[in-house]
């Protein structure tokens, strides 16, 4: 029987958006492929990339561990320079690459380097938001929230189709994810960019909650059976005494009406499998009851009278006899629900009237069936028709 599923987390803001702190006057930038002068670190530098591992450190071309900078310092080393590697789904930044280089190195490598780095930066267009305040600049250019689609619109204006579908966004924001920047990223929906590929939004999605381990000598309980099908998702955010429902500031005594009108047109078995998906960061316990008020008066919850918008917490276990209930490891959880092959995806959407890109650019539905034939490690995530748009499917190298 179809259940609404629900999922509670927390999240640490500066894991969605931190500032970049320069160091030592000089800010962490992507190579620059016309100025390769003489560069070398400072050991705080190299103390700092030794002990976070989200950096990834490469000395000559050679990948090296962290703790492998420990025995070194500024002076065997001549150049430097970071980078930085992207989702594909996202278009954000996921790891920093630390360049080093020796001297006898960077003497022999340095105009290599420039013609590669030049030659990377001109296929991705980059769009660069940067946030101080309520202080807004993208690609260099000064506006403000009002006029942040517009700005957009002109900046990309003369983009090709392929630069629209592979273009990347490096947000930058001194507040992290505040109300100031989710009033942005709903702005970003208006603009051409996001029409035309609405593959990628301003703010990465959260990841998903670390699974809690079983304390030793505790019997942990089986995982949640997987959901049926998933048809329909609603993203419900609870900051302290502010709503968002799909992004867009709500009050909480317009929750029915507005999750009513999201779900107007949708027919029984969206209804039925529908998920709602809720983020909670110190919600006040009033707004938690009239929220469940308010979603008892929804379509939604007509549908799936079985369960409120929030669970009540699980009764506490009995305690285990120590003397009769061994340790044991957790059940094996179930695999998941197979993907579609690609061939089936494939005459699904087109079907569906999709149009079929390979890494940014265009292609027919019988070369995508193709290239599935012919090569290995291909990934591929197909979107939903948006704003009067066909739906896509993204296929790209991996």
């Amino acid at each position: 029987m179809p259940i609404l599923a629900l999922c509670v987390y927390f999240f640490n803001q500066e894991i969605v958006a931190k500032p970049v702190a320069s160091e030592n006057s000089k800010p962490e930038s992507v190579i620059n492929p016309l100025d390769l002068e003489k560069r070398v670190p400072t050991n705080d530098q190299l103390k700092k990339w030794a002990s976070e591992t989200f950096y990834i450190i490469e000395i000559d071309n050679i990948r090296v561990s962290n703790n492998f900078l420990n025995t070194k310092d500024s002076a065997n080393f001549s150049y430097f320079a970071v980078n930085t590697t992207e989702s594909r789904k996202t278009g954000y930044i996921q790891n920093k690459i630390i360049k080093l280089m020796t001297t006898e190195y960077y003497e022999s490598n340095k105009f290599i380097h420039s013609s590669q780095v030049v030659e990377q930066i001109q296929e991705q267009p980059t769009l660069k938001v940067n946030i101080s305040g309520e202080t807004v600049t993208i690609n260099g250019k000064e506006t403000t929230a009002k006029n942040f689609a517009e700005t957009i619109d002109k900046i990309t204006a003369k983009w090709t189709e392929k630069e629209i579908m592979s273009y990347s966004i490096h947000l930058q924001s001194d507040n992290g994810v505040d109300k100031f920047v989710g009033k942005l990223a709903s702005a970003f929906h208006n603009t051409r960019l996001y029409k035309t590929n609405p593959s990628k939004e301003l703010i990465p999605p959260p990841p998903p909650p670390a699974p809690n381990l079983p304390k030793v000598g505790k019997v942990a309980p089986p995982p949640p059976a997987p959901a049926e099908k998933e048809t329909k998702t609603l993203y419900l955010n609870i900051r302290e005494n502010q709503v968002l429902l799909n992004d867009k500031e709500i009050k909480v005594a317009d929750f029915a009406k507005s999750l009513n009108n999201i779900t107007k047109d949708w027919n029984p078995t969206e209804f039925k499998n529908a998920r709602v998906w809720i983020k909670m960061e110190n919600p006040d316990n009033n707004i938690m009851e009239q929220l469940e008020e308010e979603y008892k008066k929804t379509r939604l919850y007509e549908a799936q009278p079985d369960h409120g918008l929030i669970p009540p917490p699980p009764p506490a276990p009995a305690p285990p006899e120590l003397s009769t209930i061994a340790p044991s490891m957790p059940p094996t959880p179930p695999l998941p629900p197979t993907p579609p092959s690609p061939e089936k995806m494939i005459e699904e959407m087109t079907a569906a009237k999709a149009t079929f890109y390979y890494n940014g650019d265009k292609i027919t539905a019988e070369k995508a069936k193709k290239l599935f034939k012919t090569k290995d490690n291909l990934s591929f995530m197909a979107t939903e028709a948006k704003n009067g748009n066909k739906p896509m499917v993204l296929i790209t190298d991996n």
